[in-house]
């Protein structure tokens, strides 16, 4: 057995006495023996027990002294300790901002709040103490079961109870409460412990931080284009306008992914990877770029790219925002495609218009030749009939190249187009040759187009010689007429190629052969003029340029679906005329008309032209006064009142147009007769506001014959 150091002393003193005892006893009783007579010795035993009581007395007092103040020692040294303990424990409680409690399960007593009670909850401990029970009356009215029960549970384990408190000023605050139960050896809890600390900002910044995350959330989801947030290319959020776009039942599928590079195109994946690493190196790739992505089902689509590098979670993540803009990159393709076209169209215009300046004089002057030979040099006739067969041939170039740019005069009407294909068959057959076989079928109903029929019959021969040069083995080639609706809806093909495409109802006409086809990059320039694959003897490039400006000028749209080895199918939209109507058919051309000595102011700004007109006019018995411009003919016609006539050009240099020198005139002369020329057509005068419906226009080139029928018309119409 081990003893302590109070231990080890009581037993020395034990042993001092014990041993003085039994020096005390033998040394007593041999005094008795020899030193005292035998009446003595009563008396000597006597003294001698006292003695012994004595020593016995005088050696409990010392170990009792001892025991005394070593006791004394301890409890005032524990008394200290305690002490310390509680000023730490009073320092923190004291100085804490949470509420230090101790309670008593048993009576429901409260033994201790720390002081920041009265801080938090705004009230007194001292009613705490007395009355325990009306603590509770601080908690909120909704509150108070909720805690009761929280309450009860502290008597089997620890817990958490978060309630509201009322202070006096009726201030709500959010209070979290921990309490511990405390047992004693046998296990029966006798004290329950616990902190309590306002959580009202905690409570506060937390709701904030919820809905924060709630409006990012919504945000994410309600956003019309896709959003994705990587690592690596592990997606770790993506969200729904990202599925619908690539084709997922969901966004949980796409985060499925093991890698989010199967969302693109495999082409665009080394581009990706190779930007990604840039960006995560603090490089500087491009923040916006186009690409092309992968569906779920594997088709591609086009899409818009925007990249950023942001914190997530700590660590670098990559945000990418996706749009798809397959449409809008195709209507930008359609709008660039519609714009050159229509530069090439103003081009092409304009050099016919200058052109037929040039056929006028040359045709004028072939026929003007021609009259005077009057047969009596063949080889000379044969030189002029030459001229005027190239000049014709030049004149048929310019209707093609107006037909491009939309300008030409179109008669249209409603026609029977299944009626008008049929009655081409045998032209076809004898044109295309035996080695094509010709298929032309329709709906029982085919509607009207409102169309001009001679140039749709010259569209649609354009279109099979065409599928014929695509056919040298031979081939089928197919017409086939049917009602359709263009719209946003229905057709989107068609509709999604052609950005000017106007909704309503149309009549098909698909022209298809079992040909070489063409592959799409000549598909993209088919329709442009003098864009040709065939050898430079066999075609000029005009002929589907021609189709497309008719097709258009109708108000009509054009399409083309081409597989190299499988051959092309062109499909033509024409408008449906709303009500059937016989084609209008042009009047026979009257009879030229001499002039009878009228006067006629000329205003035109080429001089060959001008000379050309000078005479041909004089020689049909008009007098001719001649400027070089609008200025000019003001000039003259406000000197000379007897004017009969102005024949002006209406595109002219010199600052005046012919359409400005008619207005001018008119307000000096009301009743002055008009005649306007141009090497454009009445159509695109009138499109283009240089003449109104009613003004009359000879277009260029014209013959003697043209030019004697509109003088003398114009003249006795407002004679």
């Amino acid at each position: 057995m081990r003893f302590g150091a109070a231990g080890g002393t009581a037993l020395r003193v034990a042993a001092v006495y014990a041993a003085a005892g039994f020096l005390y006893i033998l040394g007593s009783d041999w005094l008795v023996e020899h030193g005292f007579s035998s009446d003595w010795r009563p008396g000597i035993q006597s003294v001698k027990g006292m003695g012994f009581v004595l020593i016995t007395a005088l050696g409990l007092g010392l170990i009792c002294r001892f025991f005394i103040r070593r006791g004394m020692a301890q409890i005032i040294s524990v008394n200290a300790a305690l002490e310390k303990s509680r000023e730490r424990f009073e320092l923190i409680a004291d100085n804490v901002g949470e509420v230090l409690w101790i309670g008593d399960p048993r009576d429901r007593g409260i033994h201790y709040v720390s002081p920041a009670y009265e801080t938090i909850w705004g009230r007194s401990s001292d009613a705490m103490f007395s009355d325990p029970g009306s603590w509770m009356e601080t908690v909120h009215p909704d509150d108070r079961a909720y805690t009761r029960r929280k309450i009860r549970e502290r008597q089997r384990q620890s817990n958490v109870a978060e309630y509201r408190i009322v202070r006096p000023d009726g201030a709500i605050r959010w209070i979290e409460d921990r309490g511990f139960p405390v047992r004693n050896e046998s296990g029966e809890v006798y004290r329950v412990v616990g902190v309590a600390r306002d959580i009202t900002e905690h409570r506060q910044a937390k709701a904030h931080i919820e809905e924060l995350r709630s409006r990012f959330e919504k945000v994410i989801a309600a956003a019309p284009v896709g959003i994705l947030v990587h690592r690596d290319f592990t997606p770790i959020l993506a969200n729904e306008a990202l599925a619908r776009t690539l084709g997922y039942s969901s966004a949980d599928e796409i985060l499925g992914l093991p890698d989010c590079l199967a969302l693109f195109a495999e082409e665009e994946r080394d581009r990706i990877v190779q930007f990604n690493r840039q960006r995560m190196r603090g490089g500087d790739p491009p923040k916006a770029y186009d690409l092309k992505g992968k569906t779920r089902d594997g088709s591609i689509i086009e899409l818009e790219n925007r990249v950023t590098v942001l914190d997530w979670g700590g660590s670098p993540a990559v945000c990418t925002i996706l749009a798809d803009v397959s449409e809008q990159r195709e209507t930008e393709r359609q709008l660039r495609k519609a714009q050159k076209f229509e530069a090439i169209g103003q081009l092409t215009g304009g050099v016919a218009h200058d052109f037929n300046n040039l056929l006028t004089v040359v045709i004028g002057n072939a026929g003007l030749l021609e009259q005077r030979l009057d047969g009596r040099d063949e080889d000379s006739r044969s030189l002029v009939d030459t001229i005027l067969k190239a000049a014709n041939l030049g004149a048929e170039l310019t209707h093609n190249l107006l037909a491009y740019s939309r300008r030409q005069v179109l008669a249209p009407a409603a026609t029977d187009v299944a009626a008008l294909i049929e009655g081409m068959r045998l032209l076809l057959q004898r044109t295309l040759g035996e080695h094509i076989e010709i298929a032309i079928s329709h709906e029982r109903s085919i509607d009207d187009a409102y169309v001009d029929a001679s140039q749709l019959q010259n569209s649609i021969l354009n279109l099979c010689l065409n599928a014929r040069d695509a056919m040298p083995e031979g081939g089928l080639l197919r017409i086939e007429m049917t009602n359709t609706r263009l719209d946003a809806d229905a057709d989107a093909d068609a509709a999604q190629r052609q950005a000017d495409v106007t909704p309503g109802p149309y009549v098909s006409i698909a022209v298809s052969d079992t040909g070489t086809g063409m592959p799409e990059e000549v598909v993209r320039h088919a329709f442009e003029p003098f864009f040709t694959t065939k050898e430079s003897d066999r075609g000029s490039g005009l002929g589907l340029s021609m189709v497309f400006g008719f097709i258009k000028q109708t108000g009509g749209h054009l399409d083309v679906d081409s597989e190299v080895g499988r051959g092309t199918t062109i499909r033509l939209y024409l408008p449906r005329a709303e009500t059937p109507t016989r084609p209008r058919e042009e009047p026979p051309a009257a009879p030229a008309m001499e002039g009878r000595g009228e006067l006629v102011l000329l205003a035109e700004d080429d001089a060959m032209v001008r000379d050309f007109v000078v005479l041909q006019l004089s020689l049909l018995g008009y007098r001719v006064m001649e400027a070089a411009n609008g200025q000019e003919a003001l000039a003259l016609l406000e000197q000379n009142e007897d004017i009969d006539l102005l024949f002006t050009d209406i595109v002219m240099s010199g600052g005046m147009s012919g359409r400005q020198l008619a207005d001018a005139a008119q307000r000096i002369r009301p009743r002055l007769p008009v005649l306007f020329t141009s090497g454009y057509t009445e159509a695109s005068m009138l499109n283009e506001g240089w003449v109104e419906p009613g003004m009359r226009l000879l277009q260029k080139p014209f013959q003697r014959e043209d030019l004697a029928r509109m003088v003398r018309s114009t003249l006795d119409r407002d004679a």
